[in-house]
């Protein structure tokens, strides 16, 4: 039941990203930065969520971010989502 609420999410994300370049509009702002991070604990979720070709378009922008690598190469952390 959880999985399913996570993925209506997504989801709700992927529609709107449809028609949006990022979720506040023009900008990247930190609401797609911690898309980014939420999605890559989706990989330690008991069910699979799928993500939408239009998550992975602002997921892809945020992680190849030279300040978001910075601090997942500080905090040591493996990107793992399917971007």
């Amino acid at each position: 039941s959880a999985i399913k609420n996570i993925q209506k999410l997504w989801d709700e994300a992927e529609a709107h990203l449809a028609t949006h370049k990022y979720l506040a509009g023009d900008k990247p702002t930190m609401g797609d930065i911690l898309m980014a991070v939420v999605a890559n604990w989706s990989a330690y979720f008991p069910g699979q969520i799928n993500l939408g070709p239009n998550v992975k378009r602002v997921i892809k922008d945020m992680i190849a971010r030279p300040t978001y690598q910075q601090a997942m190469a500080t905090e040591q952390v493996e990107y793992k989502a399917a971007a």
